[in-house]
């Protein structure tokens, strides 16, 4: 195949060159930069402790029917009465329902002994409630029963009425270690 030579295109193409080497095509104004952006520190929220006990905790319920895991608040007593004798044959505390709320944890059924559940932490933000639930379960080489389980737990905490807050539920799965 022969290549085509054109004598034409020769003096164009120098042309081209040398005008952009003069500086006609440059642009004329600067880009601007973009200006630096600094990030807002996240914002501090205040957090409190708030005081809970724990009222009845237990591995098993009364009838070993099966249970599914369950986080409530029981804002009365006639719930708190017929939640626990779902549990236990306990008498339920003396609780201010005027100034507490029962929470009522629930793991539900598992394969033997060994979990546990319960109230790890409750902290009062300007916002809610943040309740911090801790579900336990049997390590390698623990040694536990072989029976079907429910672990459940019944916890007073104090509440901030007026302007109840909301309760937010935060789950931490745990495996116990055993050696």
């Amino acid at each position: 195949m022969r290549m085509r030579f054109y004598p034409g295109l020769l003096p164009l193409f120098s042309l081209t060159v040398l005008l952009a080497g003069c500086g006609l095509f440059e642009r004329t104004e600067q880009l601007a930069l973009p200006e630096t952006v600094e990030e807002p520190e996240p914002a501090v929220v205040e957090q409190v402790p708030v005081e809970y006990r724990v009222l009845h905790k237990a591995d098993y319920n009364l009838d070993d029917r099966e249970t599914f895991k369950n986080f409530a608040i029981l804002d009365n007593y006639a719930s708190y009465q017929s939640e626990l004798s779902k549990f236990s044959v306990e008498v339920p505390r003396t609780i201010d329902f005027a100034n507490q709320r029962v929470v009522l944890l629930t793991m539900g059924t598992q394969p033997s002994g060994g979990y546990a559940v319960g109230v790890k932490s409750v902290v009062k933000e300007p916002e809610r409630l943040l309740l911090t639930v801790e579900l336990l379960g049997p390590g390698a080489g623990c040694q536990y029963t072989q029976a079907i389980s429910n672990p459940y737990e019944f916890a007073a905490i104090d509440t901030f009425l007026p302007g109840e807050l909301p309760v937010e539920f935060i789950e931490q799965v745990k495996t116990k270690t055993c050696e």
